[in-house]
Order: structure tokens, then C-alpha cells, then sequence
């Protein structure tokens, strides 16, 4: 009897630990390796919604899920001083709001469980060679080994999607949308919880606090225009660099901002991006593949980053057991699924002005929100709006995942 595909996934994110499950569950062997020396266990505040929740549901984690959630009630703004002005409940937050970290976290624990599935932190990919019967890789501690498959689930800024993919393709893929933003924990306070809160500043500026956990809330600082001071921090991937960068750029905010720039300084999670679509014309190139952000990031404006590194994940999966002798019929048939789902998923908001809209430029402009919002909030239309709603996918039943 031949032995099992192996499958090497690049990335123990959503995405990655996702794939790992269901491979095993098809009876394929799953080899993750992560750059990272553990699981990422911070992170921005996310929703598992729709089809992803069903994914969940299916790997058995939505009950764990629902016990890590945030507790987040609702959305509240702020005015200059940092008093609330008005709260609604839903359109940000769903019924399952949690850290990226801690889903993560769930998703590593059910894979890793498995009996055919390995983790291997602390390692990243430096080469990848393919022939015609598989793919032989060379990781950062030296060794090669030769796997069927390789699936890249390393994010917007993928290192398969550098090895594998030419260098205009790669130059071309990311779409910045011209928003930078920085995500980090910081010690909760009692007003912390139980509604999110953000506010504004001229010039396209915010600040938002939301609930994370018993003793940390998520904080994040971001602007909605392009900034060379904040590029130039962003090229060092310095983060203490990256940490003076904005607090300079948040010095003349008052409010709940002095707490959260002094806060970030000291922080240990703090991540801070370019906001990027990434955007391909195909998925894979012969046996290597990629999957969730490192195919097509959404970016977080769109509330999709979740719903498509699940459900992408278990569709790939899903195709990869009906064709292992084929990986190139099995990587068409997943993008012939996906495409639609994945490109209305993408869509940001008000034509793409959504970030600068609701993070206005102006005095006016922010007068002009806080208004809407508490007009919103007062007469109770927040109950019309459903921005974070996920796109709908009918997900479908593979054999391999109903026999395991």
C-alpha cells in the first residue's frame, strides 16, 4: 500500500492549521512549519461568521471558540476628550468576536492532535524546487525534505508567493489601500469593557480600544491616508522604530490616546502593516499552492480575512483529497469554487472609500460622523446595518471528510 500524500503548509495561522485538519482528515499526511517559535496568541479582534462558523462547526472547535470570545457587546464613539457620546450593538461586532491569536490557538490544538499532522515551530522555508513527482523544500535549519505537495499560508506577504511566483507577479499582487494600522494588547481598565471605542483625530487619524480578556484590552492606532514618515518606519520592520513612528504622529491627540501611545511603547505583541489587498490571476503554480491572505488578503477593513482563510482552507483541502494524483486539476477545481466568493469578499465599502470616510480628514468631517452615529444610535437604524455580514458560500460535502 502506498503511503499517504505529504503535504508541507507554510504558516500555522488560520489558514495553515485549518488545512493541516482536513488534509489529515482525507488520510494525507501534513507537515506545518512556522517562523514563529509558538502560536501567535494576540492579535486583532475577529468574527467567525456564516460559512466559517460552519467550518468550525465541522472541525468540532465551535464550542471551544464561543468559550475564548471577547465579550464585546456593542460600539461606542467618542468626542475629543475621550467621553462616549453614543453606543449601538452589532454592525463591528458580531455574536463571535475573538483574538486572532486565540483562534489560532484553537485551531493549532485541533490539528495538532491528529495523529498525521506535525508542527514544526521556529522553522521557515528558504527554497523550493519542483520537478514532476513533488517538490523537494529546504528549511532555515538546514534540512531538505521532498513532499507531493507545498501550500503557502504565510500571509499578504508570503514568502512561498516570493519563492514560487515570478517577481513582477509578486511586485503586482499587493494592492495597498492606502491605510496604515498597528495592533497590540495593553492592561484593561474597567471602561474598557463591555463596548469598543474608538476615536478620531484630524487628518484621518484614529484610535480604538476593545475588549480582549479578563486583564488585557486590544488596542489599535491607525491612519486612513498615505504617510511617508509612517512607510519609511514600515520598510525598517523596526518595531521600536514602527513604536516612535506613530507615537510621534498621536502626540497632539488628547483622550483615551495618551494611555494607549504610552501603553503601546511597552508592549510585547505589537504588529503594525501597510494595509494591502493581494490579488493573483492564479492561486498555485504547479505543485505549490497558496491559501487565506497569502492568496487574497482582504485586508481587516473587509471583515472577510477570517471567512475566506477557513472556508479557503477546507475547500483546498476538500480538492486536494478528490485529485492527490493531480494536484493541478485539484488547485483549478479550488480557484474555480473560491473566485466569485473571494472577489465579493474583497469588496471594501462606499466604493472603497470606506477608510477615509469613516476616518475623516477634517474637524467638519468628524463633527459630521459623530453625528450620523449618534442619530444612528438614538433612533435605533443601527439595527438596519449589517456591515461586518459576512458573504454567503454554500460549503460543499467532500467524501473524504464525511467518511473520516
Amino acid at each position: 500500500m502506498p503511503p499517504p500524500p505529504r503535504a508541507l503548509i507554510i504558516g500555522a495561522g488560520v489558514a495553515g492549521s485549518t488545512l493541516a485538519f482536513w488534509l489529515a482528515q482525507a488520510n494525507m499526511h501534513a507537515t506545518i512549519i512556522e517562523r514563529s517559535h509558538h502560536s501567535f496568541r494576540s492579535g486583532q479582534g475577529i468574527d467567525v461568521e456564516g460559512p466559517a462558523r460552519e467550518v468550525a462547526r465541522r472541525m468540532g472547535v465551535e464550542e471551544e471558540i464561543l468559550a475564548r470570545t471577547t465579550g464585546e457587546q456593542g460600539f461606542a464613539i467618542l468626542d475629543d476628550s475621550g467621553k462616549m457620546l453614543a453606543s449601538v450593538e452589532g454592525i463591528v461586532t458580531r455574536s463571535v468576536e475573538i483574538l486572532r491569536g486565540d483562534l489560532v490557538d484553537v485551531l493549532v490544538g485541533a490539528a495538532g492532535g491528529l495523529e498525521n499532522v506535525e508542527i514544526r515551530f521556529g522553522v521557515s522555508i528558504k527554497e523550493i524546487r519542483q520537478d514532476d513527482g513533488g517538490v523537494v523544500a529546504t528549511f532555515s535549519d538546514g534540512r531538505e525534505e521532498r513532499f507531493d505537495f507545498v501550500i503557502g499560508a504565510d500571509g499578504s506577504r508570503s514568502k512561498t508567493r516570493q519563492l514560487v511566483f515570478d517577481k513582477e507577479e509578486n511586485e503586482m499582487a499587493l494592492r495597498p489601500i492606502g491605510v496604515y494600522c498597528s495592533f497590540f494588547q495593553i492592561p484593561r481598565q474597567q471602561e474598557d469593557w463591555p463596548y469598543g471605542r474608538v476615536q478620531h483625530a484630524v487628518g484621518n487619524r484614529s484610535v480604538v480600544v476593545r475588549p480582549a480578556h479578563a486583564n488585557t484590552s486590544a488596542a489599535y492606532a491607525s491612519l486612513a491616508t498615505e504617510s511617508q514618515a509612517l512607510y519609511e518606519a514600515f520598510q525598517t520592520g523596526d518595531r521600536q522604530v514602527q513604536k516612535r513612528a506613530i507615537g510621534e504622529l498621536f502626540g497632539d491627540v488628547g483622550g483615551i490616546a495618551p494611555r494607549v501611545m504610552k501603553q503601546m511603547m511597552n508592549s510585547k505583541d505589537f504588529y503594525f502593516e501597510r494595509l494591502a489587498q493581494v490579488k493573483l490571476s492564479s492561486w498555485s503554480r504547479g505543485r505549490v499552492a497558496l491559501v487565506g491572505d497569502a492568496a487574497y488578503s482582504p485586508t481587516p477593513l473587509t471583515g472577510a480575512g477570517t471567512n475566506l482563510a477557513l472556508v479557503g482552507a477546507y475547500v483546498l483541502a476538500g480538492e486536494m483529497s478528490k485529485s492527490p494524483e493531480d494536484p493541478a486539476a485539484a488547485f483549478k477545481a479550488y480557484e474555480d469554487r473560491l473566485k466569485e466568493f473571494v472577489e465579493k469578499s474583497q469588496t471594501i465599502a462606499l466604493g472603497g472609500r470606506a477608510p477615509q470616510l469613516f476616518n475623516p480628514a477634517t474637524a467638519w468631517g468628524i463633527w459630521v460622523l459623530r453625528t450620523l452615529f449618534r442619530f444612528i444610535a438614538w433612533t435605533g437604524l443601527w439595527k438596519l446595518f449589517n456591515i461586518a455580514e459576512p458573504q454567503a458560500f454554500e460549503l460543499p460535502e467532500y467524501p473524504a471528510f464525511v467518511s473520516s
